[in-house]
């Protein structure tokens, strides 16, 4: 049923009170979030200070505690684990002269009370300092003249102890492989230089007489026999490589973990591991080290022995560190693998002007990404009950616009609804209003829609969203959550109206974006799809949601350039609802492409000039459409489209249609309406709006030939 609203004042006291209640319902709490494969799930944000806070909010809903490392270099920080443990605290980072938004929102968020800053204030500025001593936290800082007194100063804060470890302070590896461990022992790591021992570790050694084990690890070129003689009750663990020692140390300490939980992280940058050996000694789990998309022998020899057993794979970083290929390698059960038989759908609802998106799984689980505009209630809410959707699992609301959440309110009053994600982005319409009041009427609250979420759906499907990748955007459509969805070697990616800034900052984050069918963004405005970002998604199929509109959406600027790039385009407005269908290897339509791609060869007639075919006059009460050629060459119009933009209805000229140089066309309708010479019949029924109804003819690219009026 179509919804009226009646007339009433704008009120701005109710906005703020709405707004309020959006704060109070939006609990930003981006927290790791599952992948298809309920044995494991990633943690990870746009930046190393997103996966940062990520870890703390996953780890600790509260903390009294807090260690805050510097995120651009490892040396300081490298021995923070088992001072962050014995105060069960996680490891922040943050950067040398302020705090991140995010690091003082999850801060505030765990209500620390107390902050410790490894490192001197050339990497962590008094700034910081000050920084959270106005915020009521009490600071300490624990910094020497290098990363070798500085880990000293945090081993004095462990107390006396019998057992140490000893790694290189020349790289972050070795460090970080045994920190968990470390810390659920309560052992201090030590830092040396590769020849010699510095005058500040000596003096710990000749302090600490009860020591009876010293783990050193690396082989000679990490640290000399020189340096490993000097330690009391050396037992040296080695490995050829970094990876090699990592499970060297895993496998040296095996009894001291608990593998329900089993962490991954990049052996090729210290961050992501770093914030999560505080976690992983929380627990007291390993951390693998990996490469993006390959494993050593060792390695795999390891997680096939250990994974099995395990009830948690979680992968710390996002796609450019740790692709989804290595961790369904590792689980052996590929999620890519997809069992015979098994279909996934995906609709392009038609909507007219704006977005409507249903994802139906194998296993009976439903996603619906946006809802069109207020009046396309009846055509969403008809279409789930005609394909059997009672229950919708995810509802995501791109972004906060009419256009993609105008029947939002009503789906979720009217069905039963799981979770509700969206962007950190408001609008001052009552359309916004009426949708947080649903939510609150079903006690939903919305979860975060940003890159570094993923969907729970099922084994073998991932959905991640990849954007928006920032936090703050000058423009509201930049603010658009965008999904990508992989079925086995298929792929979607959903762009609500993302916009070219938004497309580069998704680049630039270094997440494989290549998908199999695209959705093209903001209705093929010129606004959206890049040269860049189509290079980047490089998809064989494209869909637009589109209706009649104003803005001349969508351009024929990116129809062409889907062309020139190969893409089959589908349109709803000139096909109705678009279904695309994948068994996880092939992609399938329930209709034919509305532009099909340019190829090189040379077209058997003269290309047709823009301005040689076009609609010379059109009599609305008449319901006459004359079209005439005033080219140099015949035309033929198998494949073009008349659309009366009002209504969006089409006609399809029949094959064969031949319009000769000089001549001309009508097409009829109505309930008199004839076939005859140079007369086409559209139907018997009225087609055009007597009060003022648009009409564009399309040519067999999709390409805008001719507007009436212009």
């Amino acid at each position: 049923m179509v919804k009226v609203r009646p007339s009433r004042p704008r009120l701005r006291n109710r906005f703020y009170v709405l707004a309020l209640l959006f704060t109070l319902l939006f609990q930003m709490i981006f927290i790791g979030n599952v992948f298809a494969s309920p044995s494991n799930h990633r943690i990870a944000g746009y930046t190393q200070y997103d996966t940062s806070a990520n870890i703390a909010k996953e780890g600790w809903t509260q903390s009294d505690y807090a260690v805050l490392a510097y995120g651009e270099n490892f040396p300081d920080a490298l021995a923070a684990a088992p001072l962050a443990k014995k105060y069960n605290a996680p490891i922040l980072l943050t950067e040398k002269q302020a705090l991140t938004p995010v690091i003082k929102q999850t801060l505030q968020s765990l209500n620390v009370k107390n902050a410790f800053i490894v490192g001197g204030t050339a990497v962590v500025s008094s700034n910081v300092e000050n920084e959270l001593k106005a915020m009521g936290v009490t600071v300490s800082r624990f910094a020497g003249n290098d990363q070798y007194d500085t880990a000293i100063e945090i081993a004095k804060q462990l107390g006396s102890v019998q057992e140490i470890s000893v790694v290189t302070g020349n790289d972050f590896t070795d460090a970080l492989s045994i920190a968990s461990v470390s810390a659920v022992k309560n052992v201090p790591i030590i830092l040396v230089p590769s020849d010699y021992i510095p005058e500040s570790v000596s003096s710990y050694l000749s302090s600490n007489t009860k020591i009876t084990r010293s783990n050193i690890v690396g082989n000679s070129y990490q640290i000399s026999e020189s340096v490993s003689s000097r330690f009391p009750y050396p037992e040296r663990i080695s490995g050829n490589d970094k990876y090699a020692r990592n499970i060297a140390i895993l496998r040296h300490f095996d009894s001291n973990y608990n593998f329900s939980t089993i962490f991954m992280a990049t052996g090729n940058g210290f961050a992501d591991a770093l914030s999560g050996t505080a976690y992983a000694a929380k627990i007291s789990a390993p951390i693998v080290l990996v490469d993006k998309n390959t494993l050593s022998s060792n390695t795999q020899e390891y997680l096939r022995t250990k994974v099995s057993s395990s009830k948690d794979l979680a992968i710390l970083g996002g796609e450019a560190v740790i692709s989804s290929s290595l961790v369904s390698s590792i689980l052996g059960s590929s999620s890519a693998t997809v069992p015979s038989g098994q279909d996934l759908k995906v609709s392009f609802i038609n909507v007219g002007q704006g977005d409507s998106i249903l994802i139906q799984t194998p296993k009976g689980k439903n996603v619906l990404i946006d809802g069109g505009k207020t009046d396309q209630t009846t055509t969403i809410e008809n279409y789930l009950k005609s394909v059997g959707v009672s229950t919708v699992d995810y509802v995501i609301a791109t972004h906060a616009d009419s256009d993609h959440i105008g029947s939002l309110d009503s789906v979720i009053k009217d069905f039963t609804i799981g979770k509700v994600y969206m962007p950190n982005v408001t609008n001052n319409t009552y359309t916004f209003e009426d949708l947080l009041a649903a939510m609150q009427s079903k006690s939903l609250t919305f979860n975060l829609a940003k890159a570094g979420v993923a969907l729970d759906l099922e084994t073998g499907i991932e959905a991640n969203f990849v954007g928006p990748t920032k936090d703050s955007y000058d423009e509201g459509n930049e603010f658009s959550a965008v999904l990508q969805l992989k079925y086995g070697s298929t792929s979607f990616l959903f762009t609500g109206d993302a916009e070219a800034g938004s497309e580069k900052d998704m680049i630039a984050s270094g997440v494989n974006l290549k998908s199999t069918v695209l959705k093209v963004g903001h209705h093929g405005s010129n606004s959206s799809t890049s040269e860049a970002f189509l290079d980047a998604v490089n998809p064989k199929y494209a869909v637009i949601s589109v209706g009649s509109n104003s803005y001349g959406h969508p351009t024929d600027e990116i129809l062409n350039r889907l062309s020139q790039h190969g893409v089959s385009v589908y349109r709803t407005d000139i096909s109705g609802t678009i279904v695309a269908t994948t068994n996880g290897t092939s992609v399938s339509f329930n209709t034919n492409p509305s532009v099909t791609p340019t190829t090189p060869s040379t077209p058997a007639t003269s290309p047709v000039s823009s301005d040689s075919v076009k609609i010379t006059s059109i009599d609305l009460g008449a319901e006459v459409v004359s079209i005439s050629n005033a080219g140099p060459h015949e035309v033929d119009l198998t494949g073009w489209k008349l659309i009366s933009e009002q209504g969006s209805q089409t006609f399809a000229f029949p094959s064969g249609t031949k319009i000769p140089v000089g001549g001309s066309l009508m097409i009829v309708s109505g309930p008199n309406a004839a076939a005859g010479a140079n007369t086409l019949l559209w139907t018997q029924s009225n087609i055009w709006n007597n009060s003022g109804d648009p009409g564009t003819l399309y040519n067999s690219q999709g390409q805008v030939v001719s507007r009436y009026p212009q």
